[in-house]
């Protein structure tokens, strides 16, 4: 299987309490939708972790998407990092 550029859900079709996929620093993980944002962002919790704010563009219903999506996700993370420190 090769690379397939990887396409997000809807924020149409997002719906609160549904399990979905996202990417993070260590690969893959599956997270539940707590609340839908204004400004473009999503409430998300996994199983063992406090809630946190991610991206529409990074919540996917096939976990090969959200893993391709993956390295776009950390160059983010590394510019709002780098943004922050400034």
């Amino acid at each position: 299987m090769g690379y397939t550029k990887p396409v997000p859900v809807k924020k149409e079709d997002i719906k609160v309490g549904n399990q979905y996929y996202t990417c993070n620093y260590t690969g893959t993980v599956m997270v539940t939708v707590i609340k839908i944002l204004d400004n473009g962002n999503v409430l998300v919790k996994t199983k063992k972790s406090k809630p946190f704010v991610r991206e529409i563009a990074y919540i996917f219903d096939n976990p090969e998407m959200a893993k391709f999506a993956g390295r776009n996700w950390e160059k983010a993370q590394k510019k709002q990092n780098k943004g922050r420190s400034k």
